[in-house]
């Protein structure tokens, strides 16, 4: 199981941030229930490697679970120590995308100007986060991507399920969705938004 077949399967990564471990491994069951493939949470929460490890032994090779909000080497020391399968920072730091290449991880490190993009793609990403896009709109990225069409990118920041799939037909291969997404944790309304979200994003993949 790669990163990259996961999102080809469900193009988008469910973000949890900061929630309290019980709600946390309701709410990841209940969006996997509804077809998500990538789980990330993010290593500023205290609670952050418990959950992740728990999340890998309830999913075994039914789902992803990453690290988000990697900006330190002792986060990324603290993720992989959790079992984390993927690892992904707001920021291009050099050296946690070479350690984590080096420990065989997939690593999406954020960027946002074409200079930063191209710098991250180049420096080793896996996938680039196009962070914070969602208030620039899908229009951005189509743009961004006419001259760099070889980067992957997932785009990350404020984006709706409604409008999730106007950035995939801007070329992105997956969206990351935190709170639109997870939304009050109550597990049924977190599986049909899924379900609705990943509707939205198979109609809009390239024919």
């Amino acid at each position: 199981m790669s990163l990259l077949s996961v999102l080809a399967e469900a193009p988008a990564v469910g973000i949890l941030r900061r929630v309290a471990t019980p709600q946390a491994l309701a709410a990841a069951s209940a969006a996997v229930d509804g077809g998500l493939r990538a789980i990330e949470i993010t290593m500023d929460g205290d609670d952050a490697e418990e959950q992740i490890g728990a999340l890998r032994d309830r999913f075994g090779d039914g789902a992803m679970v990453g690290a988000g909000t990697v900006t330190t080497l002792e986060r990324f020391s603290r993720a992989v120590a959790s079992g984390a399968q993927f690892i992904v920072s707001p920021t291009f730091e050099a050296q946690i995308v070479d350690m984590a290449r080096d420990a065989g991880l997939p690593v999406i490190p954020g960027a946002l100007t074409p200079t930063e993009v191209l710098a991250a793609w180049r420096g080793g990403a896996t996938v680039v986060k196009l962070f914070p896009v969602g208030p620039l709109g899908a229009g951005y990225v189509r743009t961004l991507l006419e001259p760099l069409s070889e980067v992957m990118v997932m785009c990350n920041g404020l984006i709706t399920t409604a409008e999730a799939p106007e950035f995939l037909r801007a070329g992105a291969i997956a969206v990351g969705m935190g709170g639109t997404l997870f939304g009050d944790l109550e597990p049924e309304g977190v599986r049909s938004r899924t379900r609705d979200l990943l509707d939205g994003l198979a109609l809009a993949r390239p024919a």
